[in-house]
């Protein structure tokens, strides 16, 4: 309503205000992005290191994630031909060097019977197999340290070349952004009082 009565050439210059301020906001931001940033990334480093680990040895290596991806009767399926194979290969070929005798006794229907058993009492045994399995050589793994183990022997380049480009565009866009919204109330600020 009060724009209305202000002079055209009054109104061009309001609009500066947000013009000016996202320049200034640009200016800012490069200047934060290309000096302070890369600083501030060196300075955090151990501290987003250990975040990034913590985070990790929560979330993405976590043992229940484990225990439900490899100590499952699926998981074991893709490796029953094998298995199999190797079963028969022992009862028809190995059983009857290592102990004749039994080897003499046992024909065809035997070992198709053995071989049926063995394979059910293997989906039976493989997942608890798996899940102690698991349990000790995850449990003792200290996934935390080794992350951030990992992350700190990256060397600076790398971190720049992977984090840099990202960060500065953030931080020119939110410096542009806010020096946009500043001049808008000042603006606002400036139609009002002046």
């Amino acid at each position: 309503m009060f724009i209305r009565y202000l002079h055209p050439f009054m109104i061009f210059e309001l609009l500066l205000f947000p013009v000016s301020g996202a320049l200034i906001g640009w200016l800012c931001g490069h200047f934060l992005a290309e000096r302070i940033l890369p600083r501030l990334i060196e300075t955090k480093r151990l501290a987003m290191a250990n975040d990034i680990a913590i985070f990790a040895a929560k979330e993405v290596f976590s043992t229940s994630l484990i225990f439900d991806k490899i100590a499952t009767t699926e998981s074991f399926a893709p490796l029953m031909p094998v298995i199999e194979e190797h079963i028969d290969d022992f009862l028809r070929n190995r059983l009857k060097i290592a102990i004749p005798m039994i080897g003499m006794m046992i024909g065809e229907r035997t070992i198709t019977q053995l071989k049926m058993v063995f394979m059910q009492e293997l989906d039976v045994i493989f997942p608890v197999v798996m899940r102690r399995y698991v349990e000790e050589t995850v449990g003792s793994f200290d996934v935390k340290s080794a992350v951030e183990k990992k992350l700190l022997s990256v060397p600076r380049e790398k971190i720049a070349v992977l984090l840099f480009p990202v960060l500065k565009k953030y931080v020119i866009w939110a410096a542009i952004l806010t020096g946009f919204v500043t001049g808008l109330v000042n603006m606002v600020i400036a139609a009002i009082f002046f």
